[in-house]
Parts: C-alpha cells; structure tokens; sequence
C-alpha cells in the first residue's frame, strides 16, 4: 500500500496544481486581466488608436486593484492600482495592446490623469467603509518628465483623502533623465512614495538607485518565479533585498503566486508581497468584500488569505 501511494502522489499533487493553475487563469480573466491577444487586420492599431481616443469621454476605462500584504504579519497596507479597457465592441483589449499604444499617439497623459482622478475617487470610498490604505498609480516613462503633468499631478493629489504613491519603471528615466529626476524630487518633496517597479528587468545599476528618491524597491516576478526551482534566482533576490534595505528603501516581491515563494521571501526578510497567492486585481467592489472578510475571518499566517476560496465569487 505504502509503494502505490508513493507512486501515486506526485499524480495527485501534479493534479492539484493543474486545477489551481486553471482556476487562476478563469479568475484572472473574469476580473479584466486578459493576456495581450494578436489584433485581427480590421481592429489594427490605426483603428484602435481611433477608438482609444475616446475611451475616456465614453467612460470606457475602469480601474482593479491589487493588494499588497505585509509578509510578516498579512496585514494589506496598499493596493497597486491597473486600468483596463473594456470596448463597446470587442470587449477586453489587453493592456499590452492599449498601453503601448497611448504612448506612441500621444494618449498616455489623458489615460495617466483618468487614472489619478479615479483613483483618488475609489480611495475615498474604500476608506469611507473603514478600509483607508495607500494607493500607487503607474507612471508612464512618455509623461514623467513632463513638467505640466508634474504640476497638475502635485495639485492633484493634494486632495486625496490618503496616501498615494507613484510608480516607475527602470526605463523611465531613459528618454529624458533630468525632466524624469526633476518630477520624481517634486513628488517625493510633497509625501508622494515613489517605487521603482520590476527592477531587475531593465537597466539595474547603482548609480540608478543611488540618484533616485524612491521609498521602495519592486523585484520583478521573473526572479520571484524561479525562487523554488533556481539556485541563482534566491541569491539574487536576497542580495537585492539587502541592498536595498541598505539604502533605506522597502522591498515589495512582485509575483509571489506560491507559498513556497511565500515562506522563503519571509525567511530573506523582504517587507511587503504582492501576487496571485495573496489576491488577484479586482475592481473596487470586490476590493471592498476581500477586505471586509478579511476582518471577520481568522488570520491566516501562511497564506494571508486563500484566493481560491474566492473563486465562486464575481463581484
């Protein structure tokens, strides 16, 4: 009996990952998160960029959220705030579609200043049912630099009823370094967080992290992904953890979807985790019941909280 269970248990366990990898995807989807799909000739980029145009004025963009959790204690103390695009005629267009696009027509500021507008609306709201916590919007690498947008930005904000921080990419200060860096103090002057999104997939260097006035450092899913199967990956994302606690920035693990990945961040000493294991990007109503049962429910240390017990859940 003992040998039939050996053999059969790395089925069953293989099984087990199948269904769980599959009711990621399905959540993943239903929540607006859809992969980047080819464009079809008759929806090429000429007649999407027409469309995108106007999503704005036809309130066709809306935001999800995705919470991001204290490794040690599961508290969730901010969300990173995404916008989608649903078409009125070919549903969810992938940001990888739409993104890349608003930069090259000229778009990304327009989308940029929706998505801070909205976004300090939902926090308000989120914190008038007792849920206050930080927010952190992307910040295009086209509009960083822009001074008027720094200005309109700082003005902004001003008036949000909690914290909001900003995120860059390491690209970012690529195109027009001294704009970017001017922003950048500006934001970090007035209370803005600045964190530097999915470093290690750009041009990582110290003289970048040393110039940059962040509060936080993101690592990249691609290292976070490889923490259980690689031996260079946990070397790597521990010595980013110490070097940027060295510099007194936060270290927040992108991608954490196992809780392998999970327990050995927290042995490594990295702050704060964000992933499919902790919670999906959801839109403001099913931000508002995960955080809701989070209160009435018991903690739960290894996990912080079992997405897939959401998964008869839709918002």
């Amino acid at each position: 009996m003992q040998s039939v269970l050996t053999l059969l248990l790395p089925i069953a366990l293989g099984v087990i990952a199948a269904v769980a990898s599959t009711a990621a995807l399905i959540l993943w989807r239903m929540r607006g998160n859809v992969p980047a799909r080819p464009l079809a000739a008759e929806e090429g980029p000429s007649s999407l960029a027409d469309d995108l145009a106007h999503a704005v004025s036809r309130n066709e963009l809306f935001l999800v959220h995705q919470p991001k959790m204290r490794a040690r204690s599961g508290e969730m103390v901010a969300v990173e705030t995404l916008v989608r695009w649903r078409h009125p005629t070919r549903g969810l267009i992938g940001p990888n579609d739409f993104i890349a696009l608003a930069e090259q027509t000229g778009e990304m500021r327009r989308i940029t200043e929706w998505v801070i507008r909205q976004t300090i609306v939902e926090q308000a709201s989120l914190a008038a049912c007792a849920h206050a916590m930080t927010f952190n919007v992307n910040i295009s690498a086209r509009v960083l630099p822009d001074r008027d947008f720094a200005e309109w930005a700082l003005a902004t904000v001003a008036g949000a009823s909690g914290p909001i921080g900003f995120e860059i990419t390491e690209t970012a200060m690529i195109g027009d370094p001294e704009g970017a860096l001017r922003n950048l103090h500006l934001f970090a002057d007035a209370g803005i967080k600045i964190a530097i999104d999915d470093y290690g997939a750009g041009l990582s260097s110290l003289a970048y992290l040393k110039q940059l006035p962040a509060h936080e450092l993101k690592i990249d899913r691609m290292f976070i992904s490889g923490l259980s199967s690689s031996h260079r990956d946990p070397l790597l994302v521990r010595s980013t953890i110490d070097l940027a606690h060295a510099l007194d920035m936060e270290v927040t693990a992108e991608g954490v979807d196992s809780p392998a990945a999970l327990a050995l961040l927290k042995v490594m000493g990295c702050d704060v985790v964000q992933g499919f294991l902790i919670a999906m990007p959801m839109t403001l109503g099913e931000l508002r019941s995960f955080l809701d049962a989070r209160v009435d429910r018991a903690p739960e240390p290894a996990l912080g909280f079992n997405w897939l017990a959401r998964s008869g859940k839709t918002g």
